[in-house]
């Protein structure tokens, strides 16, 4: 694990212990423990291993999410093609965007809180609650797992999603670790007021975000922004300033991908595709930089679109080639040969990029 991967995790289980300050999940926090004390709590061994089983109920629930969004990433991938679909994306993230800015709200049914209020739970029943806390707290929490769902499915890798999604319930589930563990302390929590509704309004920022590049892809499918010519050399900042272009690539084809193995240079392959926002990430940042640029300049480059699913031949090569995840980047020796150590699938900004090529030169 790199430290890109180190900090994406870190940021999760944040992310995920953030979740718990949101209106649908605090007021449940105080109900949940006390439904563990009730169910014969005695030491703190016994504490722990009853709030283990309902924090083990929410993983699996998420982990099974992970690993499904993952697996059916090719699925979405594929509908992601049409503009139509993307439109309905940025509509679902705007209208969720909405709810988290209190416009509206879906609350679990009143008698479902007094009866988990008042009933005594065995581990069986904890866990079984705990696999079901996703639909209570839906209301508040979906909006920000329905973009990491997004941020999967574009991944292609169920290890990926699996371990993210894991990270994230363990975030969500760590309070409930803690207080079931030591009851006591939950005395020592806030009330609920009106501090939790800057939270919601916090994820509503976040999913403006999500909206608005959804949008701005389906108009782009469409054509009906205006394209400004590109001189070959750089582009034009407002300020008149020259803006580096980037790497350039080759588009693949079975010829040009032969004929640059047998280049006797290094070869570097790209796989990407229009609608994964790592690689509009990588785009603008990592192959932009400076360094970067003048790593790659005694490599042989070369561009897979994997945007459109019905490209047999592009497809084709992923599958020949294992390709689970996009962006994901291989890298070939001057003798045509894989350096399958130094293949990457994600995100890597342009320090990763330049200690990977040095290592393949």
């Amino acid at each position: 694990m790199n430290s890109n991967d180190t900090l994406t995790y870190l940021g999760i289980f944040l992310g995920g212990l953030a979740l718990n300050l949101t209106p649908c999940v605090y007021p449940m926090l105080s109900i949940t423990v006390s439904i563990f004390s009730r169910s014969g709590n005695k030491t703190l061994l016994s504490g722990f291993v009853t709030a283990l089983f309902y924090v083990l109920g929410i993983t699996v629930t998420y982990s099974v999410l992970g690993v499904t969004a993952a697996l059916t990433g090719g699925f979405f991938g594929a509908l992601l093609q049409s503009p139509w679909v993307r439109l309905l994306i940025a509509a679902v993230m705007f209208s969720m965007a909405l709810s988290m800015f209190g416009l509206f709200r879906v609350e679990a049914p009143a008698f479902v809180l007094e009866r988990l209020g008042r009933k005594r739970v065995g581990l069986g029943g904890l866990f079984i609650s705990g696999l079901l806390v996703g639909v209570f707290a839906a209301p508040c929490i979906g909006p920000p797992v329905v973009a990491l769902l997004s941020h999967v499915a574009e991944r292609r890798d169920p290890v990926y999603g699996f371990w993210l999604f894991f990270v994230m319930a363990l975030g969500l589930g760590f309070p409930y670790l803690l207080f079931g563990t030591f009851s006591h302390w939950i005395k020592a929590l806030p009330k609920a007021g009106a501090w939790m509704v800057w939270v919601d309004r916090f994820f509503g920022v976040i999913l403006m975000g999500f909206a608005g590049f959804y949008f701005w892809l389906a108009i782009g499918s469409w054509h009906i922004l205006p394209e400004k010519p590109v001189s070959s050399a750089s582009s034009m900042s407002r300020s008149g300033a020259k803006v580096a272009k980037g790497i350039e690539w080759q588009n693949y084809t079975p010829a040009v991908l032969e004929r640059a193995l047998g280049s006797g240079r290094p070869v570097m392959v790209d796989f990407y595709a229009d609608w994964c926002l790592p690689c509009q990430e990588m785009e603008a940042t990592t192959y932009r930089n400076a360094g970067a640029m003048r790593a790659v300049e005694r490599f042989e480059r070369i561009k897979v679109d994997l945007t459109d699913a019905g490209n047999e031949k592009n497809m084709d090569l992923a599958q020949e080639y294992g390709v689970q995840g996009i962006p994901t980047l291989l890298f070939f020796d001057s003798k045509g040969k894989e350096h399958t150590e130094s293949r990457s699938t994600g995100y890597i900004d342009a320090r990763d990029l330049v200690a990977i090529l040095e290592n393949v030169i």
